[in-house]
């Protein structure tokens, strides 16, 4: 008797296509400058796509689906920062966006167009100090993680 067993791995992974999707928006948001609320933010420079703030988001948005909440903090009291850590992301500087679509799936570009109509998440957005992005996404939850790494 032969019995055959299957894994099934629960991946962290934005697709490709979505990948370059966000990265094309905000980027392109990042080049032209836009304003937050009432101050104006002048272009800055593009940011890249890192896996640890992809899996970090990921994770984050699974909690928060699964536990029922939307927050920056966790129901066990954990930051973005804690997140990070956990996840061996040294950073200098971070940032965060959250989304949560309530019975369907929306475009990135309303995604993003959501978080720029947003004051602090747009300012996120534009934030100059990072260099680096990516989206974690759970049934419906969107985590935006923004970071530089700190160099040695």
């Amino acid at each position: 008797m032969n019995i055959i067993f299957f894994v099934f791995l629960l991946t962290f992974q934005t697709p490709a296509d979505v990948r370059l999707e966000f990265l094309r928006e905000v980027n392109t948001l990042r080049a032209e400058g836009c304003t937050c609320g009432n101050e104006h933010f002048d272009p800055v420079n593009p940011v890249t796509w890192n896996e640890t703030l992809e899996k970090t988001g990921f994770l984050h948005s699974k909690d928060m689906q699964t536990r029922g909440y939307f927050s920056h903090f966790s129901k066990r009291g954990k930051s973005p920062a804690d997140r990070l850590r956990a996840q061996g992301y040294v950073y200098r500087s971070f940032a965060e966006n959250l989304f949560a679509a309530k019975g369907y799936t929306p475009s990135v570009k309303e995604v993003v167009s959501a978080w720029k109509n947003s004051t602090n998440h747009c300012k996120n957005l534009m934030n100059n100090t990072v260099t680096e992005m990516g989206v974690g996404i759970y049934k419906g939850y969107y985590t935006q993680l923004f970071g530089t790494r700190q160099t040695k």
